[in-house]
């Protein structure tokens, strides 16, 4: 995600959401809602530089893990489209309101909110620390990358004036 709480396209596709929240996202106002939601959690993450575990408008949690280069943010890791609890029909309808507001099949809706991932506190944690660590790791090619483009561009530079 980068600091805008746009999704790299090529990560993030529609198809890989779950069910439930591709049904939200095939609307514009629920696009909207989500992109709402992902920028509140980029604004918490530019100001605590942590992991946000948030929830988003249809309740559901997602997290952010920040991609930080010398204490510069510079993106984030995402993960989430789960629950801490079981989903059930009487958390269902709360939510009955906005899907109807977005246009939705309700009784589609309700289908796949039952089949909503549930992750315990401690798994939601080992994630939290998985995206730290993938974040640390990318982080360090990039500095390697970075070194190794420029030692590249120095040799280049060294042989053209040697010849």
């Amino acid at each position: 995600m980068d600091l805008q709480a746009q999704p790299s396209r090529r990560l993030k596709a529609s198809k890989d959401f779950i069910p439930f929240c591709r049904q939200i996202q095939e609307t514009r106002a629920g696009r909207s809602a989500c992109l709402e939601c992902d920028c509140e959690a980029i604004r918490r993450l530019r100001d605590t530089r942590r992991p946000v575990l948030y929830s988003c408008h249809m309740g559901l949690l997602d997290l952010v893990v920040p991609l930080l280069i010398g204490g510069q943010l510079i993106g984030a890791l995402a993960a989430g489209q789960f629950l801490l609890r079981k989903p059930a029909r009487e958390t269902f309808r709360a939510l009955r309101n906005p899907i109807q507001t977005f246009g939705l099949d309700a009784s589609l809706a309700e289908k796949h909110y039952l089949k909503v991932p549930v992750l315990t506190p401690a798994k939601t944690r080992a994630v939290v620390d998985l995206l730290a660590l993938i974040a640390d790791h990318l982080i360090k090619i990039e500095f390697k990358l970075d070194a190794l483009r420029k030692h590249t561009t120095s040799n280049r530079f060294v042989a053209r004036r040697n010849s």
